[in-house]
């Protein structure tokens, strides 16, 4: 009897701390931190064809031993601004919709001169553009239009934070374009003026301000003699 409720026990403060880790700060704290995803996708796509024989094996060794890195690590990085978009006010529903894509970069990175889109899901052209899954899609109530539309002005320039992990290379290609599928373990959207957080997965807590972000505050109209 004693050991099964010290087993009980054992398994909630167990699952108590395992809920406790489960934070998207936590996420990124095991995450390698990547400015420049180029060379990471270097690593796994350069064709090392460029300068004689020396020069190309020389390339291949180097993006060899970055390649068996990068497989497997998991990065923490910024998406493209463009993933998160906010909808026009619904005056039936009085709401704003809200929803994130799965582009992380689909603007493109150039890899052997030609761009490589990462994703987190292999996309769909939609009038010409590519279109992923999305990680969410909601919507925020308003009391009316005039609120909705200064929440949309707050939130501009929202910053995209994703922890993802590079699987392989794992390629897709569609439409004339071409990216690798990566996995995203964890997402939050920063408002980098306040450091509130408007959406994330798992709970994440606010980040420290950057007043630098803020609109500057329009300057009163000098009165007429």
């Amino acid at each position: 009897m004693i050991r099964a409720v010290l087993a009980i026990l054992l398994v909630a403060a167990l699952s108590a701390h395992a809920i406790a880790e489960d934070t998207f700060e936590q996420k990124a704290a095991a995450a390698r931190k990547v400015t420049h995803l180029d060379e990471v996708l270097w690593s796994l796509f350069a064709s090392c064809t460029q300068g004689d024989e020396v020069q190309q094996r020389q390339c291949r060794l180097v993006r060899d031993a970055r390649a068996q890195a990068e497989v497997g690590a998991t990065l923490l990085v910024d998406a493209d601004p463009g993933a998160f978009e906010l909808g026009s006010f619904d005056a039936t529903k009085k709401s704003v919709s809200l929803a994130l894509s799965s582009c992380i970069r689909c603007s493109g990175v150039q890899i052997d001169g030609k761009p490589l889109n990462v994703t987190g899901a292999a996309p769909r052209i939609e009038s010409g553009k590519l279109r992923t899954p999305l990680l969410y899609d909601n919507a925020r109530a308003f009391p009316d239009e005039s609120a909705a539309n200064k929440y949309v002005e707050s939130v501009k320039g929202s910053r995209v934070q994703m922890v993802i992990r590079v699987l392989d290379r794992k390629r897709w290609d569609v439409g004339g374009k071409s990216g690798l599928v990566v996995e995203v373990v964890a997402w939050r959207v920063v408002s980098p003026c306040t450091g509130a957080v408007l959406i994330s997965s798992p709970a994440s807590g606010a980040v420290e301000p950057d007043r630098k972000a803020c609109a500057a505050p329009a300057t009163p109209p000098t009165p007429t003699k």
